[in-house]
């Protein structure tokens, strides 16, 4: 575990920063939220639970979840989520877990995120691009959507890694959304 490259990045990176005290955050989730790496990698060395929502933002987003919404819905650097991101997937989190909508941190990228580099991280850990949340809406419907600035490479990459086109059902939803 120790000499783990990631580990040591992220080390790196909160030195000089000031962040919660080891013992203010007390999940991997709420370590995540505030970019608390030191806590983070320690309450995962000591086996703590890397999908629970507990203190996290909230709407019941894991650690994984909360990296995957850097910079759009946390104030998070995003290289240092993406490298987080990458730590958390190597310790053995579920890039698959679902929110309490069903939602995935391949979800929550969609909508959120800034970065190629986090959609990558996440299907090369092994998310599922045709997971389909409550409502039926998929990582690419999101994608497709919410357009962030990664939007054409990061459809492009889900539909060669498989995706599928939305329905009809979900087709019609996205014409409403777009003219709204």
């Amino acid at each position: 575990m120790f000499g783990d490259p990631l580990r040591e990045l992220l080390l790196e990176c909160e030195r000089g920063r000031v962040v919660p005290a080891a013992g203010l955050v007390a999940t991997v989730a709420e370590a995540a939220s505030v970019g608390a790496w030191g806590s983070m990698i320690r309450m995962v060395e000591e086996g703590a639970d890397l999908d629970s929502p507990a203190g996290g933002t909230g709407y019941g987003y894991n650690a994984l979840m909360i990296l995957a919404a850097a910079p759009g819905d946390v104030e998070l650097d995003v290289g240092e989520a993406t490298m987080a991101m990458q730590y958390l997937i190597q310790q053995g989190a579920n890039v698959n877990a679902g929110d309490d909508g069903n939602k995935t941190a391949l979800h929550v990228c969609g909508k959120h995120g800034g970065s190629m580099e986090q959609v990558l991280a996440l299907l090369d850990g092994g998310a599922d691009v045709n997971w389909a949340m409550n409502g039926g809406y998929t990582p690419l419907w999101y994608i497709r959507n919410y357009r962030r600035p990664m939007q054409q490479e990061a459809e492009a990459e889900l539909v060669k890694r498989g995706a599928v086109q939305e329905s009809a059902a979900l087709e019609s939803r996205s014409r409403a959304y777009a003219s709204s």
